[in-house]
């Protein structure tokens, strides 16, 4: 199958916007560690490139056993199918939950891969985390309270327009850190807010 890389699809990505391609190529696959502990259910994140950028994406759970068989690894191509988009203290994450493998080639399409920063405000985002490991040091963190749009954006990403899908609660992708990011979030704004 013939595939096109085209320049900005990663950016495009990054913010939300129509992709001018489908196609993007993974160049790492690994799995997720917290402190050094693999995470409970398993989880990948995946950096992938257009032939010029690249960003890192977390890849849907309903996707973990491309991973186990080996179909989805580093450097082939494949076509993105639908996705999510997270916003999370000042971090855009996308996450993809529909692909297709398309090629296989046996090297890097493309050089001098430039890494996009994937925060929104890459000056405060050191400030960002800062506070919410602050917040969550001082807090004995419940998971399990609802999003608030106020904090956190979520949209569902396609390359078509008939294809709008509802998030459910308890889906399983990063519902636990997305819920605990933006509660924290909360916290440290209503906190700063009041002194």
């Amino acid at each position: 199958m013939n595939f096109d890389l085209v320049k900005g699809t990663c950016l495009a990505l990054l913010d939300d916007v129509t992709l001018p391609s489908k196609y993007v190529q993974v160049l790492k696959v690994e799995q997720v560690a917290v402190g050094g502990l693999k995470v409970d259910p398993v989880q990948y994140r995946v950096t992938i490139s257009d032939g010029m950028q690249c960003i890192p994406v977390m890849l849907g759970m309903n996707l973990n056993n491309m991973v186990k068989e080996l179909e989805l690894a580093p450097l082939v191509v494949v076509s993105l199918e639908d996705y999510l988009w997270v916003n999370v203290c000042t971090l855009r994450i996308v996450i993809l939950t529909e692909l297709n493998v398309v090629a296989r080639p046996t090297q890097i399409v493309g050089s001098q891969l430039e890494l996009l920063n994937v925060s929104t405000d890459p000056a405060s985002v050191l400030d960002s985390v800062a506070k919410y490991l602050e917040v969550n040091d001082a807090l004995d963190v419940v998971c399990g309270e609802e999003l608030s749009s106020d904090t956190c954006e979520l949209s569902t990403g396609s390359l078509t327009d008939e294809s709008t899908r509802d998030v459910e609660e308890g889906e399983g992708i990063m519902d636990t850190e997305v819920r605990e990011a933006t509660r924290i979030s909360e916290k440290a704004v209503a906190e700063s807010d009041a002194s």
